[in-house]
């Protein structure tokens, strides 16, 4: 294996990262504070056509592969994880067509998402499914040439401002499929913003589902299909919450030296004590290790393999050490790193999304266990 990245992905990281340091460095802390949607901003990233990294040339895309947007998602998480977000929640909803859709799909739904002329949203979870999808309550009742959904979903994030959805709901064969749905669909509505301890201005809603009629032509893949689709579209969406992880502990280690360099004690910096020096080492290691796991996930699944198992591993040790990185970094900072002066604050309340979002740490090890037990 090559660590060496190339030309190209070096380019387009020092391009991410120059946008993510000169357009959301300076916003990021306003954007907590808000709540709010940054809609300004999400203009000039959609300048920034990011969108379709992962995706073909022919599909809207750039065939830059997996790789490339985890090297885009880290960097704009260590400016803001809210912004690194939006390529994976983006991300989520054009793999499912991309994998699974007719080319007529493709066409009509993937190419505007992918170019960023649209904005799309994938929505599962249910107030009784947890982190279980087998368990979803909302019907797609099949009558003449359309589909009526009805239901509720929990947690979607950036569904009030999307056009483009994916909706999981149970069809009459008591069997999970997936649908396209163009959110301005009578019968598709969201409620009020969750208040959430981080992650501020996602935009995280529940949406509601009464008796909206689709096209029977945006069921993608088979009817029934829908949770061995769940488990392989995730398996990508586990990419970039493995990258936003490393990406918030490159910010805390990067936040942890400026300060220990600067924070002077009896005329010394505390960079120069040994308990300090022990902490950005430990700090350092989970941040490569990390890296290294979640580039390996990527690059395996450039080269056309199934990323279940590895992906589960790489969100599993991103999202546990990625807090354990940014705890030790606020340590660094002492009570300072408690106050909402200091960005560190903000990573630590951010971070813990990871713990609990496309899976608990808990279902990580269920999926990891099933593999090691089938192998």
């Amino acid at each position: 294996m090559d660590f060496e990245l190339s030309e190209e992905q070096k380019m387009l990281q020092t391009m991410v990262r120059d946008f993510a340091q000169k357009e959301v460095e300076p916003v990021a802390a306003e954007i907590d504070k808000s709540d709010e949607f940054p809609h300004d901003l999400m203009k000039r990233f959609k300048e920034m056509d990011l969108f379709g990294l992962a995706y073909p040339k022919e599909y809207g895309g750039s065939g830059a592969g997996y790789l490339a947007y985890v090297l885009a998602v880290e960097e704009l998480a260590r400016s803001s994880s809210v912004v690194a977000g939006w390529l994976g929640t983006q991300c989520n909803c054009m793999e499912t067509i991309f994998r699974f859709g007719t080319e007529e799909q493709k066409q009509k739904y993937l190419v505007p998402l992918a170019s960023s002329q649209k904005l799309g949203c994938y929505v599962f979870s249910e107030p009784a499914t947890g982190s279980d999808p087998r368990a979803i309550e909302s019907t797609a009742k099949l009558d003449g040439d359309q589909y009526v959904l009805n239901g509720e979903k929990r947690f979607s994030t950036r569904a009030s401002v999307s056009d483009i959805t994916i909706i999981f709901a149970k069809t009459e064969d008591n069997r999970v499929s997936a649908f396209t749905v163009e959110t301005a669909t009578p019968g598709y509505s969201t409620g009020p913003a969750w208040e959430k301890l981080g992650s501020h201005g996602s935009d995280t809603r529940d949406v509601f589902m009464d008796d909206m009629r689709i096209p029977k032509e945006n069921l993608l893949g088979e009817q029934g299909d829908g949770y061995r689709m769940l488990l392989q579209t995730v398996a990508v969406g586990k990419l970039g919450w493995s990258a936003q992880g490393v990406g918030m502990a490159q910010a805390a280690l990067d936040e942890a030296l400026a300060y220990a360099k600067e924070r002077m004690v009896r005329g010394r910096p505390i960079n120069e004590l040994l308990n300090i020096q022990w902490l950005l080492s430990d700090i350092a290691v989970k941040v490569e290790a990390s890296r290294l796991m979640t580039y390996k996930a990527a690059w395996l699944k450039d080269q056309g393999e199934d990323i279940v198992a590895v992906v589960a591993m790489s969100k599993f040790f991103s999202a546990f050490y990625s807090l354990e990185a940014i705890n030790q970094a606020l340590q660094v900072h002492g009570s300072y790193g408690y106050t909402k002066d200091f960005k560190i604050e903000r990573l630590y309340r951010d971070a813990k999304l990871n713990h609990v979002i496309e899976g608990s740490l808990e279902t990580q090890r269920l999926i990891i266990a099933n593999a090691l037990i089938r192998q």
